[in-house]
């Protein structure tokens, strides 16, 4: 089939392109998270470029992951603890869940989650135990992936398949 019929593709099409993409992303995440507690590789560097590699496409940066998820881990369930508001008052219900697994599925969510991994977790106002060297390279790397995901973009806008890409 060819990429640019975007408009007339079939819905169990778009199912499973949508499937496919969130398990992918999923384990790429999985990957991230692995390489930001260095468990990856023995050596510390091979850790850091592996984290980029499969973080980047996501549009994240793992050495931002990485000052984050520290702090999470430091203070764990205290009001410093960045996951705090993801974790927080849980079980909820039934209506809570699905209500969420909307949010979730409609997009409503990634904004918050985007939020996260660029550095500014919601509830949490300072990071200032991180590491200066910590915080220059995550800003670092969030610039390079934000120009790399614009790369990305406008490759397939070359290519013309920039309707799957930005839905994908």
């Amino acid at each position: 089939r060819d990429l640019h019929s975007f408009p007339t593709r079939r819905s169990s099409d778009l199912a499973a392109a949508f499937v496919g993409v969130a398990g992918a992303q999923h384990g790429l995440a999985v990957l991230a998270h692995e390489a930001a507690h260095y468990r990856s590789f023995a050596r510390r560097r091979l850790n850091d470029a592996f984290g980029f590699l499969v973080a980047a496409p996501l549009g994240l940066s793992m050495l931002t992951y990485r000052a984050i998820h520290r702090i999470h881990h430091n203070h764990l369930y205290e009001p410093l603890d960045p996951d705090l508001a993801l974790m927080a008052g849980y079980p909820r219900g039934r209506g809570y869940l699905l209500a969420k697994l909307a949010k979730d599925l409609c997009g409503i969510t990634v904004i918050k989650n985007y939020s996260y991994f660029v550095g500014r977790p919601q509830g949490v106002r300072r990071m200032d135990d991180t590491a200066p060297s910590l915080r220059a390279g995550a800003r670092r790397e969030r610039t390079l992936v934000f120009a790399l995901q614009i790369a990305f973009l406008l490759v397939s806008i070359d290519m013309g398949f920039w309707r799957w890409y930005l839905l994908l």
